[in-house]
């Protein structure tokens, strides 16, 4: 009995261990730790971000000076808005998919559209995009500087 066990237990250690890529894989997709959900936004932000303003956001990236108009400095979002962050008007910024005429010209990239293409065809390219700014807009959140 026990020489029949051992494969077993080992198929399901094995298993477990691929469940944990799995949920991890799922959890960047589909974040819903806050933290996770941060880390993950941090990510995207210096694969997507970072060149244009900057590893830490000051709007000092090493393309910055090769723009027409100089990119913001993310971590004062909040003080230049009152104090608070509004994270509905951050999302639509950054999918760039409906116009927001007060934005004036739009000299970054849609990266809603960006994140959907990203994404195999079919079902779940709109929701996967959407998590992607979700993760951004939450780690934009958590570096705003205090006053």
């Amino acid at each position: 009995m026990k020489s029949k066990g051992f494969p077993l237990v080992a198929l399901m250690i094995a298993g477990l261990a691929g469940a944990g890529w799995a949920s991890l894989a799922w959890a960047q997709d589909d974040a819903t730790d806050q933290q996770a959900r941060i880390d993950w936004g941090r990510s995207l932000y210096l694969e997507n971000c970072a060149a244009c303003h900057g590893t830490g956001a000051k709007g000092n990236g090493p393309l910055a000076d090769d723009l027409k108009v100089p990119p913001s400095n993310l971590t004062t979002m909040a003080a230049r808005r009152g104090g608070k962050l509004n994270g509905a008007e951050i999302r639509e910024i950054i999918d760039g998919r409906k116009a927001v005429a007060s934005h004036g010209t739009r000299d970054m990239p849609v990266w809603g559209s960006e994140f959907a293409r990203a994404r195999k065809k079919g079902e779940g390219r709109e929701a996967a995009a959407r998590n992607r700014v979700h993760a951004m807009v939450a780690y934009l959140e958590s570096i705003q500087a205090s006053r």
